[in-house]
């Protein structure tokens, strides 16, 4: 579902000045490009072709760079594919999920969970962000079902599925910058 956002991330994701020291890391320990292995096990780059070009495209152009991104959407395995086109176009990436503690629970594998930890992908909670353990400081919020509404993004939000509209439209209504897209916008 990536590709439905492409111009949108573009253009919300300027390349910012940094440090090589905040490098995004792309490759495994082994050498690999992060994830290819179970990647290449179970989809066929004809299953996700928006995200295998983008991957190879972002991979040169690093639109990404610099920016520190939360993607909070269900962690599975074909997740996977969304979080290395953004690695690749040089994004600090972290995954996010809600445990409960904000009245909703988004669904995981606990599995790719461990994995993404086991690889250095900061895997965080919304309560993570609100007692400070996590610094509130992206770039670009990912959200589905308004999870990290809290939050205070510099570029914005996208809502990928309209479940969490309400807690933007809220948002707004309290006059708080808050710039949020949707498949529709």
């Amino acid at each position: 579902f990536l590709f439905l956002f492409t111009p949108i991330f573009y253009l919300m994701c300027a390349r910012l000045s940094v440090t090589r020291s905040h490098y995004p890391k792309i490759f495994s320990k082994f050498g690999a490009m992060i994830f290819s292995e179970i990647i290449n096990e179970n989809y066929e780059p004809r299953e996700y072709p928006a995200l295998a070009l983008l991957s190879d495209q972002w991979a040169q152009i690093r639109p990404f760079w610099g920016c520190k991104v939360l993607v909070a959407t269900p962690i599975f395995r074909n997740t996977l594919v969304e979080y290395r086109a953004l690695l690749a176009g040089g994004a600090s990436l972290y995954v996010g999920y809600a445990v409960g503690n904000s009245g909703a629970t988004m669904p995981c594998d606990k599995k790719i969970v461990e994995m993404l930890q086991e690889e250095d992908v900061p895997v965080v909670t919304d309560a993570d962000i609100k007692s400070g353990k996590v610094a509130d400081d992206f770039d670009l919020i990912l959200d589905c079902a308004g999870q990290f509404a809290f939050c205070h993004p510099r570029k914005g939000f996208v809502e990928l599925t309209r479940s969490g509209v309400q807690f933007f439209d809220f948002l707004k209504s309290r006059n708080t910058r808050c710039m949020w897209l949707t498949a529709e916008s």
